[in-house]
């Protein structure tokens, strides 16, 4: 009997038991397991958002932390103009998304110092507990997702500028080869008064401040303009008025008469008191007198001093010898009326001295000049000499003393070889002209003038 009791005790144990493993656990473990699992999604989502605020937040600081992106840009292009900045798409817009993400992991890392300050402020070891498990759990949450929305955020701020680097860099460059097919088509170039280098794109004066500034041209440093160091924009392009500018050399830094002229220009060659400024100042004076009855063309004078100079010399009767060892660049520039585009006439004078010894300095002018004169002074032959002495009684012509032809015009053709514009057993192509001075001297008008012609 005690033995069936037994049995039945323990039947009602198990099933007993078996109905809380059943009815009772096994479904509490469930629901505890899925309000587990939602609240675990529930706080992974929540740490997700929390972190994407948190670095929203922090990004929006380090944002206006660092909305000037030249503040700290450093320009490491040797050749970069000391007047302008880069534009904001060539090298500032990436060093400031930099600034920014660096900015914001920062600024998350002091978040999270800021939360375990909370934490410290708390004196209580119980009620510390439940902030101190919250404390792990942000910093856990912050250091991960936080920064990893951080970086996220940093290759939006990416993808946005990427389109417009390469449009602008595009544009820039379809710019900059427009203007060199403008200047190339008409063919404008500059040439130097002083050094006489030649350049295509010269330095341009800002009419605000005067400061020069070089390659003025579309590229990173402005696509339509350029901003100079005085706020002043300053046009990139010949197209949009950059020939308006004063323009210097960018060799030397020497004022350029303009720069929006086709260059014709004629050497002058000739010996000592050949007459070789005699020429000029009346070609000059007869030149400027014809093309100033043309309305419709202006003339632009450079150097302007040196031009006046010339005219009162030619309403004087007589000239002062060229001493100058460096070429004397006389220019026309003619403009026709409403058109961008000039012509630049240039005559060079220099010291006949230069012919008749080795220059010291190399005439780049020799390179690219489109026409010679030579100017021959009859009495550079000893013939001649001999007639006048004979004629006048023995006189000697002493005002006449000039340097011998042949030496000088040896001496021209060893400068034109050592520039490398001539080669040995070829001939240039640049034409050449002959001009023979002083033949109103009744002894050159007999031998070589128009009563010798007609005889």
């Amino acid at each position: 009997m005690e033995i069936i009791i037994a049995i039945i005790a323990i039947y009602l144990i198990f099933q007993l038991v078996k109905f809380l493993i059943v009815k009772v656990i096994i479904p509490l473990v469930i629901v505890s397991a899925k309000v587990a699992v939602v609240l675990a999604v529930i706080a992974a989502v929540g740490a997700v958002v929390g972190a994407f605020i948190v670095s929203i937040v922090n990004y929006i600081k380090s944002f206006v932390s660092n909305k000037d992106p030249y503040s700290a840009y450093v320009d490491k292009n040797p050749n970069k103009p000391v007047s302008a900045g880069r534009n904001y798409f060539f090298g500032p817009g990436q060093h400031q998304r930099r600034m920014i993400v660096n900015g914001a992991l920062s600024n998350n890392k002091d978040t999270i110092t800021w939360i375990w300050g909370k934490v410290g402020d708390i004196d209580n070891f119980f009620l510390k507990i439940v902030p101190w498990i919250l404390a792990v759990i942000a910093t856990v949450v912050i250091a991960v997702m936080g920064n990893v929305w951080s970086v996220v955020l940093s290759v939006v701020h990416s993808l946005i500028l990427f389109p417009f680097i390469i449009f602008f860099r595009i544009l820039f460059g379809v710019l900059a080869i427009i203007d060199r097919l403008v200047l190339a088509g008409h063919s404008i170039s500059n040439r130097c008064p002083d050094c006489k280098k030649r350049s295509v794109i010269p330095d341009f004066v800002c009419p605000s401040c005067g400061t020069a500034s070089k390659r003025l041209v579309p590229g990173p440093y402005g696509i339509f303009f350029r901003k100079c160091s005085c706020g002043a924009k300053l046009p990139s392009t010949f197209l949009n008025g950059r020939s308006e500018l004063e323009a210097r050399c960018p060799h030397c830094g020497h004022d350029l008469p303009t720069s929006n002229a086709r260059n014709f220009g004629i050497q002058l060659v000739g010996g000592v008191m050949s007459g070789k400024t005699t020429f000029l100042a009346s070609f000059l004076h007869k030149y400027i007198e014809q093309i100033s009855k043309n309305p419709k063309i202006e003339i632009k004078l450079h150097p302007e001093m040196e031009f006046g100079e010339m005219e009162r010399w030619y309403n004087q009767g007589f000239t002062e010898a060229t001493t100058a060892m460096n070429a004397n660049m006389y220019s026309i520039v003619h403009t026709w009326k409403r058109s961008k585009f000039s012509h630049q006439f240039s005559i060079y004078d220099i010291a006949g001295e230069v012919f008749s010894n080795e220059s010291a300095s190399v005439q780049e002018q020799y390179r690219y000049c489109e026409g010679l004169i030579i100017v021959v002074d009859p009495f550079s032959s000893r013939n001649v000499r001999v007639l006048y002495e004979s004629e006048y009684e023995g006189q000697s012509p002493s005002n006449y003393s000039t340097s011998d032809m042949q030496e000088v015009v040896t001496g021209f053709i060893n400068e034109f070889s050592k520039i490398g514009v001539l080669s040995v057993g070829k001939m240039s192509g640049v034409p050449v002209s002959v001009i023979i001075s002083k033949a109103d001297v009744d002894i050159v008008k007999h031998e070589i003038g128009y009563d010798r012609i007609d005889s």
